[in-house]
């Protein structure tokens, strides 16, 4: 599998300079809400924290977390993966292919 991260956050580069380039327009915060920083460390012992953004599209009550990096993108499908499959050594494996 040959995964394009391109786009994705560049060294130097601030979370807000990424998010604008990455998703143009989006209404999004880059705070964190600290529950979900601490629920993904605590559950899934990944540190989300310069890897994403909270993102609030249009007619939605709920922010959605959307990754700026291949290190968000690697810990979002962990942390789906370990939920759905218990498969705790993804991120290694994803981090791999980058």
């Amino acid at each position: 599998m040959n995964l394009n991260f391109s786009r994705m956050a560049r060294a130097n580069e601030t979370v807000r300079e990424a998010a604008e380039r990455l998703y143009p327009g989006a209404t999004y915060d880059t705070a964190l809400p600290q529950e979900w920083v601490n629920m993904m460390r605590d559950d899934n012992g990944l540190d989300v924290r310069g890897h994403f953004i909270m993102w609030y599209p249009q007619d939605v009550n709920a922010p959605t977390p959307l990754p700026i990096t291949p290190e968000g993108v690697a810990m979002m499908a962990a942390a789906t993966s370990w939920r759905y499959c218990g498969k705790r050594n993804i991120v290694e494996e994803l981090t791999g292919l980058m």
